[in-house]
């Protein structure tokens, strides 16, 4: 009976384990004003890019702008734990751990405290009527901290219809939440034309620059998925009332960079009042094409005009700074438009489109199903077709090689990131990709551009299939005898590893897992026994069981 009590008490046990361990799928959510990536230590996420998607929030009714990752079949006891980062290597204050079910954050990129909003987005805690007061105050008001409150909006967001008619220079800005809450709205994030807005002081005060703007009234929209957090805020300007003043004439207007000797390439006005021009970027390459927009007055002055003093719209990233930072095109469109004002100078933005691209790059993959890849120094990331994952691997367990990051269809592979590639028989086309994608960490494989002898590691691999390409064999084979050093094919992969084991002559891929495997003798520092179960050397000819697989040594 106690025997039974206890067998009973054993299986309960077990089962409760189990039941808190069953594999299920977390998402996490995440708003933010730029794509962050996240990094979990119980899940598989390796620095993943999170995605865009549209969730419905409950409080407002709205779809809000979330990025999100989803942790398959997660078993760990604790559930998820992840940090955040972005590419300009921007950290989450604190790792979030513990969550177990799907879970919405806001993260400000600023002051990089992240803040879990999980109910009011799924709950609507929040409505029209409960949310706390806001006022706008600045020089415009004395400085009043109540005397100026904004309005609810139906989507919970708070605005207010700023007059600075009798105001000539900078409107001074802040807002009070409450009694005596004063924001840090330097920490925020301002939707309006750059040269409009900058940061005044250490108190967060800030400055709408009104003598650049040509508007004397302006709707001010302030908005947070959480408005009891003073930080992860959007703050947008917008110009209602113009000021007037008579438009400056503008005769010329061209482009000019180091791309073309600091040249003129002119832009054509049309009858929108918009000005266009097609730049031939065939011989461009990574960085190195400095750019200026250049606008002539009437009195045929030239002011040249950075990036930072305009409006950049520009959908693909396809500059960064004042440079074209992407090769994906061989034609860049630009579209410059004025909003008009007494200052030439001001007031423009720019448009970036790319026309026609340039070639994929091409990859063929045989009869085994797979393939290698590499490309260092492309200026650009590629895009992963259909029909194909790439895949990455970071580490060596009972012979075989275990996967780290593998990318899919649709998602970015960073350049010089040497993968696997997996698919049917065919060839696929790798599009050029201006969007950002994190290569796998500690990815064993290496890769060159041109046919060069592999370094990086003591012992060095090649896809292949056995020395008798027998079906079902593929697996990473020493390219030259010992494991030694040997010259690699452009824009191939091999696996490079360090001089901390007795590796084997093959190691197989994790999918790829055979009944008998044929290498000649290739294993060693292991045990092995034969088919009878008496322990024989690596070395032994015949079936050789190890590890419990057996292999053929010849």
């Amino acid at each position: 009976m106690k025997k039974t009590t206890k067998t009973l008490i054993a299986i309960a046990a077990f089962l409760g384990f189990a039941e808190n361990l069953s594999a299920k799928d977390v998402t996490i959510y995440v708003k933010a004003a730029a794509a962050p990536s996240i990094e979990s230590w119980y899940g598989s996420s390796d620095k993943a890019t999170m995605k865009p998607t549209l969730v419905k929030n409950a409080s407002t009714g709205h779809d809000e702008e979330f990025y999100y990752y989803t942790f398959k079949n997660v078993t760990h006891e604790k559930g998820v734990g992840f940090n955040l980062h972005t590419t300009s290597n921007n950290w989450t204050n604190n790792p979030v751990d513990g969550y177990k079910d799907d879970a919405y954050f806001v993260w400000d990129l600023n002051t990089k405290n992240i803040a879990d909003v999980t109910n009011i987005v799924a709950n609507g805690s929040l409505n029209k009527n409960n949310m706390p007061a806001l006022y706008i105050t600045g020089n415009f008001s004395s400085w009043a901290a109540n005397a100026n409150p904004m309005t609810v909006e139906d989507d919970l967001s708070y605005t207010y219809t700023l007059d600075a008619t009798a105001i000539e220079g900078d409107v001074d800005i802040n807002f009070v939440r409450g009694a005596s809450d004063w924001f840090q709205l330097s920490y925020q994030t301002w939707v309006c034309p750059g040269y409009w807005w900058k940061h005044k002081d250490s108190w967060g005060n800030n400055t709408l620059d009104n003598s650049r703007t040509n508007f004397k009234t302006y709707k001010v929209t302030l908005k947070n998925i959480d408005p009891s957090l003073s930080w992860g805020w959007t703050v947008d300007f917008e110009g209602l009332e113009s000021r007037g003043v008579a438009d400056a004439e503008v005769t010329m207007c061209f482009f000019s960079g180091d791309y073309n000797s600091w040249g003129k390439d002119h832009f054509t006005k049309n009858d929108d009042g918009t000005y266009t021009v097609d730049i031939d970027a065939s011989s461009f390459s990574q960085n190195t094409s400095m750019y200026n927009l250049v606008v002539n007055d009437a009195d045929n002055n030239e002011a040249w005009l950075k990036y930072n003093n305009m409006v950049i719209d520009d959908q693909e990233n396809l500059i960064s700074g004042q440079y074209f930072n992407n090769l994906i095109y061989k034609t860049f469109r630009l579209t410059a438009t004025w909003n008009g004002g007494a200052n030439p100078n001001v007031g423009w933005a720019l448009k970036v489109e790319g026309l026609d691209k340039r070639e994929a790059t091409e990859v063929v993959i045989g009869e085994t199903g797979y393939a290698t890849m590499y490309y260092g120094n492309l200026g650009y990331n590629l895009l992963v077709p259909t029909g194909v994952e790439a895949i990455t691997y970071n580490e060596v367990s009972d012979l075989t090689l275990v996967q780290g990051k593998t990318y899919q269809a649709g998602e970015v592979l960073p350049e010089a990131t040497a993968v696997i590639l997996k698919g049917n028989a065919g060839t696929y086309q790798f599009e050029r990709c201006a969007k950002t994608g994190w290569a796998s960490i500690s990815n064993l494989l290496r890769g060159t551009d041109t046919a060069s002898e592999t370094t990086g590691g003591d012992r060095y691999y090649k896809l292949s299939l056995d020395e008798q390409d027998t079906p079902g064999t593929i697996g990473f084979y020493w390219g030259a005898a010992n494991g030694t050093a040997f010259t690699n094919t452009a824009h191939k992969a091999y696996l490079a590893l360090p001089a901390v084991a007795a590796y084997a002559k093959m190691l197989r891929l994790n999918d790829e897992t055979t009944g008998i495997t044929c290498h000649e003798n290739a294993y060693v520092g292991a045990d092995c026994f034969n088919i009878a179960g008496q322990r024989v050397a690596p070395t032994a000819k015949g079936i050789v069981i190890m590890n419990g697989k057996k292999f053929i040594n010849k």
